[in-house]
């Protein structure tokens, strides 16, 4: 017997969906998003933007105005302090994670850990080591994608 997914059907929640606040990754608005994942029927969103929460109050409204589950989270750059990043992007090849916040200890330590990162870069150029994410992890969840990067590659190995 032969079984067809249908998508009305499908419990999907999206881990990672950045917002216009991330600079050539993203092109809506946390509201927009929100908008968008409802209409889709989407579970549950997590919005992911680079490097920060610049959006979370918006998106958290939004999130709570629709009664779409979500999470909040951030996609970060991970590297030392002396590793170059691409040009005009501000991405590193595929040397990133994905953190989400489980609980407010998880939020306080994503929050530490992005200001850790961009203490003394230029703008756009943040940076969190492997040993400040290992240091601030308690309430975090780290998702990982893709087989590019050495982060993947540290997994797979």
């Amino acid at each position: 017997m032969v079984h067809t997914l249908r998508w009305d059907s499908m419990k999907y929640a999206e881990l990672h969906c950045h917002s216009h606040y991330s600079f050539l990754n993203g092109t809506s608005s946390p509201a927009e998003l929100v908008e968008q994942a409802v209409k889709l029927g989407l579970k549950g969103l997590a919005l992911t933007d680079d490097d920060g929460l610049y959006s979370v109050i918006p998106f958290v409204r939004k999130c709570e105005e629709l009664g779409l589950p979500y999470c909040v989270g951030a996609s970060i750059t991970v590297g030392q302090d002396n590793t170059e990043l691409e040009p005009q992007t501000g991405q590193h090849n595929g040397d990133y994670i994905i953190l989400l916040c489980q609980n407010l200890t998880g939020y306080h330590n994503l929050s530490q850990l992005i200001t850790r990162a961009r203490h003394a870069r230029p703008k756009g150029e943040a940076r969190a080591t492997l040993e400040a994410i290992n240091e601030l992890s308690e309430g975090l969840i780290c998702l990982v994608g893709g087989k590019e990067g050495n982060i993947p590659k540290l997994i797979l190995d």
